[in-house]
């Protein structure tokens, strides 16, 4: 294991459905903590063996060592980026408004902020194998692979509800 303070934390693995719902069953959800979360479900593949080998043991300790060292700061989004963040919120708020499910009109009101998350961790990684890279400023290349992943979350959403839901309501999973 390894340990970043102050920074945010992001769980990749699996959850069985019935430890999913037990987990997230109140739909009032009083503390929002399950708003905070952003769920995927990949799509079911069948099973083929690729030949090849992983590498990631030889790049993971530079890059754990290069976030250790990482300097106390802000970041900025470039003009482009921030541009294109405004268009983002406007629209998600545009969407929220229309639906008639308090859950939902919530849940895209978290997006934003959730896709900003994903936007520094996508810049970081950017930069330390690209060094040439602003290191304070997100470029809006960045925010755009950001927005395309909150895109997969909003789709998966929907997989979500049929998956683990219990009911056809949305707001019971969230």
């Amino acid at each position: 294991s390894y340990a970043i303070e102050e920074t945010r934390l992001s769980i990749t693995g699996g959850i069985q459905p019935g430890a999913f719902r037990q987990a997230f069953k109140d739909p009032k959800d009083p503390q929002g903590l399950q708003g905070r979360f952003l769920y995927a479900i990949p799509q079911v593949k069948p099973a083929k063996r690729v030949k090849g080998t992983c590498q990631l043991n030889q790049i993971l300790p530079a890059l754990y060592q290069w976030l250790d060292q990482l300097p106390s700061g802000t970041f900025t989004l470039s003009n482009e980026a921030d541009l294109l963040y405004s268009q983002y919120v406007e629209a998600m708020g545009i969407e929220a408004e229309k639906s008639d499910n308090a859950a939902v009109r919530a849940w895209l009101r978290k997006l934003s902020p959730q896709m900003l998350r994903q936007a520094m961790s996508l810049h970081l990684l950017h930069c330390f194998f690209e060094k040439e890279r602003d290191f304070w400023v997100i470029e809006a290349d960045i925010l755009k692979r950001s927005i395309e992943a909150c895109a997969y979350y909003r789709s998966a959403f929907e997989v979500v509800m049929e998956k683990v839901g219990q009911s056809d309501s949305i707001s019971s999973l969230l």
